[in-house]
């Protein structure tokens, strides 16, 4: 888990990351920076992303699923 404080960068280093539940995002301003390669890759039913704050900037990232879930990603 990593934590930021407002209007901080995440930065995502290239992977593969399973997301098999919700991550909640509530920190304002805050990015969460992919790099080339970082790939989010959902495994479940739920939405992977829930964005509770003001100014979030998700950039870089590629989203994908292993199956097709009749959920958003965001």
């Amino acid at each position: 888990m990593t934590v930021s404080r407002p209007n901080g960068i995440i930065n995502v280093l290239p992977g593969t990351y399973p997301i098999s539940q919700q991550i909640a995002v509530n920190i304002p301003g805050i990015t969460i920076k992919g790099q080339a390669g970082s790939t989010i890759l959902l495994q479940n039913s739920a939405v992977p992303f829930l964005l509770n704050a003001d100014n979030i900037t998700l950039d870089g990232l590629t989203m994908t699923s292993d199956q097709a879930y009749p959920v958003e990603f965001i």
